[in-house]
């Protein structure tokens, strides 16, 4: 029989269920932890890793939708893609090795990198589509790049294209 402070009267006390440490801390189990298991733990760990991984997960856009599955896959492409950062420095520096280029600039060309490379490879896949491929190859690619770009602008980068495919080619 235990006393409560505020009554002083007697009760029995429930012995079925363990005593805490004090504080309303919970039980701890042998390695100290508290006592929650396995599975638990590895699920608190694995939503963890999914909210840092994706932290879109039970977010709404400004229209108040939540986020598309088309959303998602364009988000993880754009976060494990990097940048063609350093490409159009290159570049720059051998067309005018004298001229600088601002952050703001590079985001922009970085971001217009990004625009033609998913509009080539859209383009590419409903090719390989339309001649029931599986695959992508360079002859798609070679056509929507014919389509896609202006008149000279296309036979430039379809030269150029053709010169890396045979320089990679001949490296294998």
């Amino acid at each position: 029989m235990a006393r409560t402070k505020t009554t002083g009267k007697e009760t029995e006390a429930d012995n079925s269920a363990p005593a805490s440490r004090g504080r309303g801390r919970p039980p701890k189990n042998s390695n100290g932890n508290p006592s929650e298991t396995s599975s638990s733990r590895k699920k608190k760990r694995d939503s963890a890793v999914d909210r840092r991984k994706a932290p879109w997960i039970g977010k709404k856009k400004a229209n108040g939708k939540f986020v598309t599955q088309a959303d998602r896959a364009a988000f993880k492409l754009r976060a494990t893609a990097g940048t063609f950062k350093m490409h159009i420095y290159r570049v720059l520096k051998q067309v005018h090795p004298d001229i600088r280029i601002s952050a703001n600039a590079m985001q922009i060309m970085n971001d217009f990198m990004f625009d033609i490379f998913h509009q080539i490879a859209r383009e590419a896949a409903g090719l390989a589509r339309i001649n029931k491929r599986s695959t992508v190859g360079s002859r798609e690619i070679q056509t929507a790049v014919r389509l896609l770009f202006p008149g000279e602008l296309a036979k430039h980068a379809v030269s150029e294209g053709t010169k890396a495919v045979s320089k990679y080619e001949g490296s294998r």
